[in-house]
């Protein structure tokens, strides 16, 4: 009779994704990756979680704030994006990571962003 599998005892973790599911994808992450897994998993998502904008709201930071957060990280590529001449897995490999190191740069500049005040510093050191 096929029964229904359950796991049962402790998850040990180990799979490579477990290592960055929570803290997200760092470019060093890489070097653990296939030229196919990195392919898979060098996703915005994955390198920078979508943050919780209703909980943002409810701590108390103003919406046109909130909506400057949520508008930068849209701003972004979904995962990176290649041009014709990165033709080569290490040529691919260099644009994962200067996409990965690009997203976290953005992320950490917005991650203290609470007032219009911080927004504004924000945009001048990010985006001009």
């Amino acid at each position: 009779m096929a029964g229904v599998h359950e796991d049962f005892g402790e998850k040990i973790g180990g799979a490579k994704k477990d290592l960055w599911k929570d803290r997200g994808l760092y470019a060093d992450d890489l070097e653990a990756m296939n030229e196919r897994e990195a392919e898979k998993f060098v996703k915005k998502d994955n390198v920078w979680k979508k943050p919780d904008y209703a909980a943002m709201l409810e701590e108390g930071i103003p919406l046109g704030v909130v909506y400057f957060i949520k508008k930068a990280r849209d701003g972004l590529n979904a995962s990176p994006q290649y041009y014709r001449t990165d033709d080569t897995p290490e040529k691919r490999t260099a644009r994962q990571k200067e996409y990965i190191k690009t997203v976290r740069e953005l992320q950490t500049v917005l991650s203290d962003v609470r007032t219009v005040e911080d927004a504004v510093r924000a945009y001048d050191r990010f985006f001009r």
